[in-house]
């Protein structure tokens, strides 16, 4: 995970994976810089943990709609 990540974690008192599970995707989203590439650096840190989310699967899996979509399109 890379240093700015943690700190957007860290100063919105998210300090341990059990903190960022805790969290809504919305509340993630609502950080101000917290974009889809840093809530991809957090999916990808439980996915490698083995730590399940629902919520952030269904955004994981509209990532990659997205992306298909995009890939298709050219």
């Amino acid at each position: 995970m890379s240093v700015r990540t943690v700190n957007y974690l860290k100063e919105h008192e998210v300090h341990t994976i059990g903190d960022l599970v805790k969290l809504k995707l919305e509340d993630l989203l609502s950080i101000r810089n917290f974009g889809n590439k840093t809530l991809q650096e957090c999916i990808d840190l439980l996915d490698r943990r083995k730590v399940p989310n629902p919520g952030w699967e269904i955004a994981k899996e509209n990532k990659m709609k997205s992306y298909q979509s995009l890939k298709s399109e050219c």
